[in-house]
Order: structure tokens, then sequence, then C-alpha cells
């Protein structure tokens, strides 16, 4: 799986998944696909208590973008003055999961927890290793490999040339 850090907006990345997070309290989408359709259908999931936010929930849907399907990763991030780096590292764990479970192959996020008072570089950190430790499998001595459809993870930064990243 190859990580690339961008800059900008989640739209027009060419991402087939993208992820939004949501906290439990206060109850509130953190990020901006910049989607009307996509908020609308997230803050639905949320207002009709399918979704409650908590640490690692995982709720995806499918959305129509630019004459394409996409799917929409809704993650949990349990309550906002509560954020802590374990918190993080579940939701991030959840989410590649997931994707892997709806066969991505490209997932886009910005570093979910970073409106706390979480720095954005320990975020895209705990982003990059839990990645790659979730989509870690044994297979050397398998004679049948699993077929790995995550190619990619773009994590899209405020400042993705900063030195610290």
């Amino acid at each position: 799986m190859e990580i690339l850090l961008t800059g900008g907006s989640l739209r027009g990345k060419g991402a087939d998944t993208t992820v939004l997070a949501c906290y439990q309290e206060p109850q509130c989408i953190e990020g901006d696909i910049g989607d009307e359709e996509t908020e609308k259908i997230a803050r639905s999931l949320i207002h009709e208590d399918d979704f409650k936010g908590t640490t690692g929930e995982v709720c995806s849907f499918t959305v129509f973008r630019e004459d394409t399907l996409g799917k929409v990763i809704l993650v949990g991030l349990g309550k906002k003055d509560a954020l802590s780096f374990e918190e993080i590292r579940k939701a991030v764990n959840a989410v590649i999961k997931e994707a892997i479970r709806n066969k991505a192959k490209i997932l886009a996020l910005t570093p979910i927890g970073y409106t706390s008072a979480i720095q954005e570089f320990d975020i895209v950190r705990i982003i990059s290793e839990i990645s790659c430790l979730s989509v870690y499998s044994f297979d050397t001595y398998k004679t049948e490999k699993n077929k790995r459809f995550l190619k990619q993870l773009l994590i899209t930064c405020k400042n993705p040339d900063s030195p610290a990243i």
C-alpha cells in the first residue's frame, strides 16, 4: 500500500472511498468533503440514531459523484474532550478494516481528530503506522496469498510540505 500526503480538499483526488469522522459528544462531523449530498446522508444517519459516534464505530454508504459511485466511511471518534492517541488508533484501524471489506482501492481522509488539541503531524504519523499494521497479512508460507484491494492511502493535510510531517 502506498501512502501519499496531499494538500487541499478531499474532492478531485481520484479516491473511490472517502472518510468522514464524527464525535460522540458534541455530535458533530469533522472534515469537509464539499459534497452536500454526502453531508446530508451522514447527518441523517446521525440524527436517526443509526450512528452514535462511539470510538471505532463505522458506517459506510454509497453516493453518486461525477458519473461514478463512491463510498463514504463514517467513523466515530468518541467524546471530543476525551480524544487521545489511542482513540485515533482505534478509529483508523476500524476505517482500514471497513475499507478492506468494501474492497476500496484508493482511500482518502483528512487527519481525523485534528480540531482537538492533538497536533497534525502526530495524527499523520498514527494514520500511517496503523494503516500499515492493519493491512499486514502474514502469508509468507501460504500457497494462496490474500488479494489486497487497498492500493493507496491519501492523507489530505493543511500543510503537506511541513518539515514536521
